[in-house]
């Protein structure tokens, strides 16, 4: 499939994945190995559009996925794997918590393959609609595939996943992006953070100092006690019928600090 073929790839997947329940129709012939790599987009296009039983959409996602790799196609490949989450008649199947993936890849979609040869094939420009298969939704598809990947620990995609985060514009896909590193513990995630860090958004920072926390090394220490100590963001609570003003900020900063602090220590130690 030639890159300009995207966006009407994009578009047919988001129709397919955010229309309203189409009545009920006849099954679909399902997509094979005999499929045409030309004609593979539409097929699984209109295959998704139809309404089937959960077990056959599994059945043919499988057939679809491994017929896109053979096509080395990878944008064709991923964009196919995230169509799944319509799951047919099924729509309530779809989880932000990448449950759902996770069980395709259980029923044998070959996921991780098709992640792979996608991610080893972008340029690592925005991601922008090729991984959003709903576009009034643009970071569904990203916080689902983040937590399947989390979930199912698949830490081999550590550095090409943070090179990825990084070479994004928009800082709330690249928080997005930054779940994976921290449920995982991956230190490859501390860049990511530290570019967050100074945002003018005030979760954006926690989120940061969050991570830091987690994944963080001493070199970030500068970065951290600045904000630590400074950050100008707050907020009134009420303790025993008394106002008081907060630092949310701060307080995830300064948690980040002792953390760094203490991985410092046992540095020096060693």
């Amino acid at each position: 499939m030639r890159s300009s073929s995207l966006p009407l790839l994009v578009v047919a997947l988001a129709a397919a994945a955010c229309a309203h329940t189409a009545p009920r129709q006849p099954t679909p012939r399902g997509v094979d190995a005999r499929t045409p790599c030309a004609q593979l987009a539409v097929a699984w296009r209109d295959y998704d559009a139809r309404q089937v039983s959960r077990a056959i959409y599994w059945r043919n996602a499988r057939a679809f996925v491994d017929r896109a790799l053979t096509c080395r196609d990878p944008e064709l490949v991923f964009a196919g794997s995230m169509i799944g989450p319509t799951c047919g008649d099924d729509r309530a199947c779809a989880t932000a918590d990448g449950t759902h993936l996770a069980r395709l890849e259980r029923a044998g979609v070959p996921l991780k393959a098709a992640f792979a040869a996608w991610l080893a094939a972008r340029d690592l420009g925005p991601l922008g609609a090729s991984l959003a298969y709903c576009p009034h939704e643009p970071y569904r598809s990203v916080r689902e595939t983040t937590r399947w990947l989390a979930r199912a620990g698949h830490r081999e995609f550590a550095r090409p996943l943070a090179d990825l985060a990084l070479a994004q514009r928009d800082p709330y896909l690249q928080a997005t992006l930054l779940e994976y590193f921290v449920a995982l513990d991956l230190p490859e995630g501390e860049p990511l953070a530290r570019r967050l860090l100074p945002h003018r958004d005030p979760t954006l920072r926690a989120r940061a100092c969050a991570a830091l926390t987690r994944l963080g090394s001493p070199a970030a220490l500068p970065e951290v006690r600045a904000v630590a100590a400074a950050d100008a963001h707050s907020r009134l609570v009420r303790v025993d019928g008394i106002e008081q003003e907060v630092y949310p900020v701060r307080a995830l900063c300064a948690a980040a600090v002792g953390a760094l602090t203490t991985r410092a220590s046992v540095a020096a130690a060693r």
